[in-house]
């Protein structure tokens, strides 16, 4: 017999008494570097990116979010395996 691990984000509150039926869920915390202030924060699991820069108030046009390498789009699901990376955008021109 193969055990099967549960691959969700997500982990269980069993209650005991209650014949081991599950009560609710409690979101496994995500990790996220900030690259503007260096701080490596754990935040409850967000699905998608605009849902956590929400969480985080920051406006999605002044940020990059990066996940293993790859850029992520507001729209985009969060691997809650993975670090998320957060970094300021910056901008230049030219000057005439």
């Amino acid at each position: 017999m193969s055990e099967s691990k549960d691959q969700s984000p997500e982990r269980t509150n069993w209650v005991p008494g209650e014949g081991n039926v599950p009560r609710h869920r409690v979101p496994t915390p995500i990790k996220v570097f900030n690259a503007q202030t260096g701080e490596h924060l754990e935040v409850p699991f967000q699905k998608r990116v605009s849902t956590l820069l929400l969480k985080l108030g920051m406006d999605p046009e002044t940020v990059l979010v990066i996940q293993k390498d790859s850029l992520l789009l507001p729209g985009d699901s969060i691997d809650p395996q993975f670090e998320v990376e957060i970094r300021p955008v910056i901008s230049g021109g030219s000057e005439q």
